[in-house]
Parts: structure tokens; sequence; C-alpha cells
């Protein structure tokens, strides 16, 4: 195995998911609200009504509620997603196949477990971060911190609860990411034949 790759795409994958992180918190609060919208009592309308609710209760700032913790999932997603992907791409190669002698189902099969490894691993991450963004919605906030949401959920519900909806999870992940890196490399094998390699290498 070339580690030094799989490390180089740990790191990428890592950077990626510090650019998404920004962008999808916000999106996620609004979806985890929207989600809950009701249960409380209080039901909200469309996006653009979550977005004045929380901009007039919490202010601006209310908008980056679990972006953080939003980051931080997507960090570790991210980084095991890309590094485990590469590392199924080089098992599959062996020591002589060329990358463009894989099959369309071994670039498939790798993104789908890679999808579900770095979901399993974050999953625990992810329902804090849940967690955290829809706190407070039906009275006064319970968690001080991404951390204190952790450690009291672990306390009251073991690490079950953490890991509560989790094959849900992973039966969606499967295909979901059996068709993002797949379809990336499958695209520039292509390009590659058409213009030459030497062109398109990266």
């Amino acid at each position: 195995f070339e580690i030094f790759k799989i490390s180089s795409m740990f790191i990428v994958g890592m950077v990626s998911g510090l650019l998404a992180g920004f962008i999808s918190g916000p999106t996620e609060l609004i979806k985890c609200r929207l989600q809950v919208s009701g249960m409380s009592g209080k039901k909200q309308g469309g996006n653009i009504s979550v977005i004045r609710h929380i901009v007039k209760t919490e202010g601006i700032g209310g908008m980056g509620r679990g972006l953080g913790v939003t980051v931080s999932r997507e960090l570790i997603s991210c980084g095991f997603y890309f590094s485990t992907y590469e590392w199924m791409i080089q098992w599959f190669r062996g020591p002589h196949k060329r990358i463009d002698e894989l099959t369309p189902f071994h670039m498939i099969l790798a993104g789908g477990v890679s999808g579900m490894l770095s979901w399993g691993i974050n999953y625990p991450v992810d329902v804090v971060k849940s967690r955290i963004q829809i706190d407070g919605m039906s009275g006064p906030r319970e968690y001080t911190s991404s951390y204190n949401c952790f450690v009291r959920m672990k306390a009251v519900t073991g690490w079950s609860g953490l890991y509560r909806g989790v094959s849900a999870t992973l039966m969606r992940a499967f295909p979901t990411n059996a068709a993002m890196l797949p379809a990336y490399s499958i695209s520039l094998n292509f390009l590659m034949k058409l213009k030459g390699e030497r062109e398109l290498l990266y």
C-alpha cells in the first residue's frame, strides 16, 4: 500500500470537510429545527420562517448553533471517507493493475463501504450535533456545550444511545456514497483516455 497517498487523501478529505462544515452548519440547523417542529408545540413554517425565528430569538449568532461540532463531524467523516476509498482502490488494484483497469463495480463497492465506515465511526458526533441544534426549542437550554451533551447522553443511555438509528443511516450511506467518489474517478478516467494521461494526472 502507498501509505503516503492514503495519508494525503485523509488530509485532503479533512480540508474538504472543513469547508463543507461551515456551509452545512446553518443548513443542518434549519433541517433539524424543521424535523422536530411541532413536537414541542411550537410548529414553524418553512426555511425562511425558521431563519426568522432563530434570528429574532437568538440573534444572528444563533445561525451558528452547533457549527463547531458540525465542522468536527465533517472533518472526521470526510477524512475517513477519502482515505478509506483510496485504501480500498489500492487493495483492488494490487501491485500490477492500473486504476483505469478497475471495473465500476470495484469503485462503487469502495465508495459504499467507505461511506458506511465514515458514518459508523462518526455517528455519535452527528447525534450530539443534532441534540445541540434543537436544544432549547421547547424550554431552557439543557446543554452548556457539545462535550457536555456527549458526557450527559453517554451517562444516561450509554454508547447504545449514541448509536441509536445508526442502522438506517448505514443503509442510506452505502448507495449515497457509492455514487460520489466513484463518479469522480470514472469521469476522470474517461477524460484521461480522451485527452491523454499526462494532461490530466494530478
